[in-house]
């Protein structure tokens, strides 16, 4: 009979720790799945600032479907002032805990038309600027998403907002 039980009690085990291992292993598994598509997605990012037609390739990393014509003009403009730069440091990063890609404006509600995934970071010069957008996927490719405007109340009045600006000289202060 304490064969029995010992038998059972190795049984139970071995299902625990292979339990175990399942949960430890498999969530890594993603992250080397979407290693391989973030770096075909930063060298798609890096032959678009290297080639001679910057603009249309910057905006060929837009998934601009299902969007209005007027904010695939803003889009096009987008990608002019981005052809204008030299070739940026490119990372990746998660997006941050309270992110939330949902904005609602005069009565219209504002979302990217892929469900994001991360955020690529594009950082121009040493000490230059950096932009972060959200990138979404689509039939196994990463893009940039675009922007779909969605009328949800069409009584709704214009929202107001309120602009407050700063101004003020900035310089080191010696102590």
């Amino acid at each position: 009979m304490f064969s029995t039980n010992y038998r059972s009690c190795n049984l139970v085990l071995f299902f625990i720790y292979c339990f175990i291992l399942l949960f430890l292993f498999i969530p890594s598994l993603p992250v080397f799945a979407d290693g391989a598509k973030q770096s075909e997605f930063k060298n798609k990012i890096i032959s678009a600032f290297k080639t001679a037609d910057k603009e249309s390739a910057i905006l060929s990393l837009f998934y601009l479907e299902e969007m209005d014509d007027k904010t695939r003009e803003i889009y096009n403009k987008l990608a002019k002032r981005l052809g204008k730069k030299e070739l940026p440091q490119i990372t990746f990063a998660k997006l941050p805990p309270d992110f939330n890609p949902l904005y609602v404006l005069d009565g219209y509600e504002y979302k990217p038309n892929l469900k994001p995934l991360g955020q690529v970071a594009l950082k121009h010069g040493e000490q230059g600027s950096e932009t972060k957008i959200i990138y979404g996927e689509k039939d196994g490719k990463y893009y940039f998403p675009g922007v779909i405007k969605i009328l949800v109340n069409a009584d709704a009045k214009p929202d107001k907002t309120l602009q407050i600006m700063v101004i003020g000289i900035a310089h080191p202060i010696k102590i």
